[in-house]
């Protein structure tokens, strides 16, 4: 089946698609700049608050980070594909997704109580300390 949109007759102009070229280099001149500018004023604006990691500690990033860009570089779009074309497997995409995340919860909800247990305990402070601050106002008035 043929796609309608397309016009395989039609010549393409190539004054249009050079200024489409020299638009996507200008973009990407601007985006490569705009990355190394804020990237030196982090390290210029926190010089004395940036601490470095081991050298094991960095490269184990540096290979999930990249590993990260590969997945979303290669697989994402053949995924977000294949999840356009089938219902049933965009259904095990999530049902396995939430059980994994489920799974992340129930192994490490420990984790997650400790946290809870720690911003109720900070909570709690701040709302005793804004009471006590309120009944001293009004002592006051």
């Amino acid at each position: 089946m043929r796609n309608p949109w397309v016009h395989e007759d039609e010549g393409v102009d190539t004054a249009t698609s050079e200024v489409h070229q020299s638009h996507a280099g200008l973009l990407a001149v601007l985006v490569w700049v705009t990355l190394l500018s804020l990237s030196v004023a982090i390290f210029v604006l926190a010089r004395s608050q940036l601490t470095m990691p081991s050298l094991d500690q960095a490269i184990a990033m540096l290979l999930r980070v990249f590993g990260v860009v590969l997945f979303v570089l290669f697989a994402m779009p053949v995924l977000l594909k294949l999840l356009r074309v089938s219902r049933l497997l965009t259904a095990l995409v999530v049902v396995g997704s939430l059980g994994l995340g489920g799974g992340i919860l129930l192994t490490n909800g420990y984790l997650f109580s400790q946290e809870y247990q720690l911003l109720g305990e900070l909570a709690g402070r701040e709302i005793q300390e804004t009471v006590e601050l309120l009944e001293g106002l009004s002592v006051l008035v």
